[in-house]
């Protein structure tokens, strides 16, 4: 089904749904390094879930997926052993 010229003028441009997607996952990774400073433990993960939905909700797919990847990225280098890395040592 075609799009009306209506819906087509109130669509939100790429830059802002996929700028909706990255800060949301900034502001949850953010939020999980000050709360992890606080030695509160596990939070990262239904923080980044939480920025996911967002940008479902309110950019699309396409930035979803973004979030996604962002997220496991961000959650693989500040949370999971070794810390600080993207690698990972399987012996």
């Amino acid at each position: 089904m075609a799009r009306s010229n209506l819906e087509l003028q109130n669509a939100p441009s790429p830059v802002l749904r996929y700028g909706i997607a990255v800060l949301s996952v900034s502001v949850a990774l953010g939020v999980s390094l000050l709360l992890e400073r606080f030695h509160f433990r596990n939070v990262a993960d239904p923080l980044f879930l939480f920025a996911i939905a967002i940008a479902v909700w309110y950019a699309g797919i396409g930035p979803a997926i973004l979030a996604v990847v962002l997220s496991g990225l961000a959650d693989t280098y500040f949370f999971i052993e070794p810390l600080y890395t993207l690698l990972h040592n399987t012996r």
